[in-house]
């Protein structure tokens, strides 16, 4: 015969087995990024060797070129804010609550970041700006969205879902 656990105990050995499991998730994760870490290690020191091999080379030229007076160029990453697809479904929303009427770029990019909780500094509001602009641009040409204004204009863009037609 099998006694039955008190409701409490019965928290306390669940809430346990939840903590075994995230430790040995956590465990896991660190062994994989340590990984992660000594492979990106590896990649760095055998670009270092590239580097200092690509020095002897310049060093070599018969145009004297001291290879430190060479600017480094890094690669254009922009941090994205937040995924397209959340990008895309609170700009979509913010349509539909204007109920077939025209929003501004910027009444869109409000309600995103609203919707988002993103806290918009000087930094991020540019990017956030681009973002909501660029993504209305792919909508529009994918016809999920119009537009109002003229492309290549220089005022505020005014957009709106597309009006309900015979198919």
């Amino acid at each position: 015969m099998q006694t039955k656990l008190p409701s409490s105990l019965k928290w306390l050995v669940n809430r346990r087995a939840r903590l075994a499991g995230e430790i040995q998730r956590t465990l896991r994760d660190a062994s994989e990024a340590t990984a992660k870490a000594l492979d990106l290690e590896r990649t760095a020191n055998q670009l270092k060797i590239d580097l200092a091999s690509m020095d002897r080379v310049l060093s070599m030229h018969e145009i004297e070129l001291h290879p430190e007076s060479i600017p480094d160029v890094g690669t254009h990453r922009q941090a994205r804010l937040m995924p397209f697809a959340h990008l895309t479904r609170h700009t979509l929303s913010c349509l539909r609550k204007a109920k077939g009427g025209w929003c501004s770029t910027t009444e869109i990019m409000s309600y995103v970041a609203a919707q988002s909780t993103l806290d918009i500094g000087d930094d991020s509001y540019g990017l956030l700006r681009l973002s909501v602009r660029k993504r209305l641009r792919t909508l529009y040409a994918a016809g999920k969205v119009r537009r109002r204004h003229a492309a290549k204009s220089n005022v505020e863009g005014y957009w709106a879902l597309p009006l309900p037609g015979p198919e």
